[in-house]
């Protein structure tokens, strides 16, 4: 496979001959071959080795790596990292604390050497165990499908992607490759430690399911390959709904989702737009497993009106009406998609005897009036208004002047075209599915004590226009 490697390079890693690419090197047999690999075709190479503090040898091992970029003339950098001490701050294995700060330091290390990529060695069979890794766990497309030969965006980078050049090589000829080549290795001796998950998959269940199947590997590997195929597809699928704005991000640790819209997608399409919204917020976030995905589907093809359940780490899905909020730890649904008043000392007067200044709601939206003789094409519009945020009213009608104010208890409502009927606000924000904590605050439009508009939801039978109407207030609530 190493004839096409020049070619892996170029269209599956879509590197640049001439940037620099940044390599992750332990100096174990993959990370040696592919920084070889990469400085024989004539790449731009920056060395990046990370002492885990793991294992007695660990010094040496850096030593070994910083004579190898002097003798061959590549720069490079080197820290340290206190692996086993994040492991127990952050509660997580020290195979999971080893991967998060070494790929913390591979990106700060691309970012200072001005690297096009970082590149590390995970060859064909990593991608075998890693695929199996997530069909035991019970993975999708995104698990099945393996590891990818270039990751952008990715956990650590919107900019800077993550390439694997060595994934359609086996373990095997990368040995041969390094025999061939006389490369010095450090051999980690921590591999054939099987207190380790992924060490007793490759020493003890794939050697076992190659006496059922001595091609698993190769079966493995082509089902990733397969798999990742058909995920790409879905996943041009999802960008055509996300840039169709079913899906929007609207303010820090908060996406909202048009459920009617998305209610009409494809599960496997709904499943992808709820993991790409999910790791936007959360960058950091490792996996959306199965049961959290469906826990949300499920919640959206109930029919309720409001519901609020736990998705993952802190992260809450919030369903009201016609919008799902997918709302992280700490942050908070925004109101100002709703127009709000708090009003404490007194409410704006309107005065109709010219055309008013627009008054300024407490979230960017603008009440604003004007006056108009009343014709017949001004009742015809009024009549087929569709934006229940605007609304013309008789002037003769009403009492002078308009007062704008937050809804009260006991409020009540005239309903349009049932003369004499009135209904409580409460009821009517439920049957109009406002949500909740947007009610207190809604503004309603009255005259003298008598609402005649409710923005967004109502207007009062007796302030409409009629066929006899003289002269028409035209009131709209715009969102600024």
């Amino acid at each position: 496979m190493f004839n096409t490697f020049d070619v892996i390079l170029q269209q599956e890693c879509q590197l640049d001959q001439n940037l620099p690419i940044l390599v992750g090197v332990s100096g174990g047999p993959d990370s040696m071959c592919l920084l070889h690999c990469l400085k024989q075709a004539g790449y731009p190479v920056v060395i990046a080795h990370l002492n885990h503090q793991l294992r007695p040898e660990a010094d040496l091992e850096a030593e070994m790596v910083t004579q190898l970029a002097k003798d061959w003339q590549v720069p490079a950098i080197s820290d340290k990292a206190d692996v086993f001490g994040y492991a127990q701050q952050t509660r997580s294995s020290i195979e999971e604390a080893a991967r998060e700060l070494r790929y913390q330091f591979l990106f700060s290390a691309a970012i200072q050497n001005e690297a096009q990529a970082v590149a590390v060695g995970h060859n064909a069979d990593d991608q075998v165990e890693t695929v199996l890794m997530h069909l035991l766990r019970g993975a999708g497309p995104a698990g099945l499908r393996g590891m990818r030969h270039r990751s952008l965006p990715n956990p650590w980078s919107d900019t800077i992607p993550l390439v694997r050049p060595l994934l359609r090589i086996w373990r095997m000829e990368i040995e041969t490759y390094l025999a061939e080549h006389a490369l010095p290795v450090n051999r980690d001796l921590s591999n054939l430690d099987t207190v380790y998950y992924r060490n007793r998959l490759r020493h003890h269940v794939i050697p076992y399911l190659q006496t059922l199947n001595p091609q698993i590997k190769q079966a493995l590997w082509q089902t990733a390959e397969l798999v990742g195929t058909d995920y790409d597809f879905i996943l041009t699928e999802v960008q055509k709904s996300w840039d169709s704005g079913i899906v929007q991000s609207r303010s820090q640790g908060v996406i909202e989702i048009k459920r009617a819209e998305f209610s009409r997608l494809q599960p496997s399409i709904q499943r992808e737009l709820i993991r790409r919204s999910a790791f936007g917020l959360d960058p950091g976030l490792r996996d959306l497993d199965y049961m959290a995905t469906q826990r949300v589907l499920q919640a959206v093809n109930i029919p309720k009106v409001s519901a609020q359940i736990d998705v993952v780490s802190g992260m809450r899905l919030i369903i009201e009406a016609d919008r799902l909020w997918l709302v992280d730890e700490g942050s908070e649904v925004p109101l100002d998609i709703w127009p709000q008043i708090n009003l404490h000392d007194r409410s704006p007067r309107i005065q109709l005897d010219e055309t008013a200044i627009p008054i300024q709601l407490d979230n960017h939206w603008e009440l604003q009036v004007e006056i108009f003789p009343c014709n017949a094409k001004l009742l015809t519009q009024a009549m087929t208004n569709p934006d229940p945020f605007q609304a013309w009213v008789d002037a003769e009608k009403i009492q002078q002047p308009l007062v704008l104010r937050p809804r009260q208890p006991g409020d009540r409502i005239e309903l349009l075209g049932m003369e004499g009927q009135h209904v409580k606000l409460s009821d009517l924000f439920i049957n109009q599915k406002i949500p909740r904590r947007a009610r207190a605050h809604w503004p309603v439009i009255a005259s003298s004590e008598t609402i005649i508009w409710i923005p967004g939801v109502q207007l009062a039978h007796s302030a409409r226009l009629t066929d006899t109407s003289q002269l028409a207030i035209h009131l709209s609530l715009v969102k600024k």
